[in-house]
């Protein structure tokens, strides 16, 4: 896939999706990222959990100074110096328990604020992501697949659907894909036959063939014969099925999908399907591809007494 030589960030892992959602200070907009608001263009943004770290911690806040005004109250009320000293002790019991009980849950604290947060703006952040969206749409209208692709990559960590997916996989087209990239496949993989997505299947066979799962494998094998229907699509399966050569459960599982597809192996496939090749448990099979590899290894010598060695054993 020929295209753009971009150079795009791994994004951030958060342990919660809505943690890759920003809240503008300044205008209450919802955004994506560290980027500037797309409403008022300022850049002060707070990720969710740290605006409801804020919220929680200004609770404790209000509580202790609660208990320090009820104190005072309590002081000046006080008849002797007893009713002074119970008002003293209970007030440090209540500070202590407040800061104790704050460490303690803090985090499920902030978690709850989250979600009374989202529940209470659920309206609006459905809003702000829609409009997320079709600045990211127009982004891709307008020849700008960079700034489309960075920020469906974030929107896909807050909407789930095949939309998202299909215009990841439109802006992908438009660059050289690399090793080095931080590329993603699972995350796209849809229900529905997509021609785009298999065309990234294919490069992906290419440049970075660890992305190949069973996932990806099913998809490919279950669409097989559109995938065929297309051009170079004998190419394309192969490429494709010789990533299930990552693991022996892979092989065993889509062994039976690879004969007539092996010439389209690059040789350090075929030398692996054959290191690999005891993991296939229908022995018939198994001999099947073995043979299938000898004859397109022709005179390879060291096939042939790799091929051999396996033979006697």
């Amino acid at each position: 896939m020929e295209g753009l030589i971009v150079h795009f960030r791994e994004l951030p892992v958060f342990p919660y999706n809505m943690d890759y959602l920003t809240y503008c200070k300044h205008c209450g907009t919802y955004n994506l990222g560290n980027k500037a608001c797309v409403k008022c263009n300022q850049t002060k943004e707070v990720a969710l959990e740290e605006a409801a770290g804020i919220t929680v911690t200004k609770g404790l806040i209000i509580r202790e100074l609660i208990a320090v005004g009820i104190y005072a109250a309590l002081f000046i009320l006080a008849q002797d110096f007893n009713q002074i000293l119970v008002a003293t002790i209970f007030t440090a019991i209540c500070i202590v328990a407040n800061l104790l009980i704050y460490k303690r849950y803090k985090e499920e604290l902030i978690l709850n604020e989250i979600e009374a947060h989202i529940q209470s703006n659920c309206d609006k952040i459905k809003s702000d992501l829609s409009k997320q969206m079709g600045i990211a749409i127009q982004n891709v209208e307008s020849g700008n697949p960079v700034e489309a692709y960075d920020r469906f990559r974030y929107l896909s960590k807050l909407i789930d659907n095949d939309e998202v997916r299909t215009y990841k996989l439109i802006c992908l087209r438009n660059f050289k894909l690399r090793s080095d990239m931080p590329l993603e496949l699972k995350e796209l993989l849809q229900e529905e036959y997509n021609s785009h997505l298999v065309d990234y299947i294919y490069e992906i066979s290419k440049v970075k063939k660890e992305l190949i799962d069973d996932a990806t494998l099913a998809y490919v094998v279950q669409y097989k014969d559109e995938v065929l229907a297309k051009h170079k699509g004998k190419k394309m399966m192969g490429s494709i099925l010789s990533g299930a050569l990552r693991s022996k459960f892979l092989l065993s599982k889509y062994a039976e999908e690879m004969p007539g597809y092996l010439s389209y192996f690059s040789k350090d496939r075929l030398l692996r399907l054959c290191k690999m090749s005891g993991g296939i448990k229908d022995t018939y099979l198994k001999n099947k591809l073995l043979q299938e590899v000898k004859e397109i290894v022709g005179q390879d010598e060291a096939f042939a007494s790799y091929l051999q060695a396996l033979k006697e054993d």
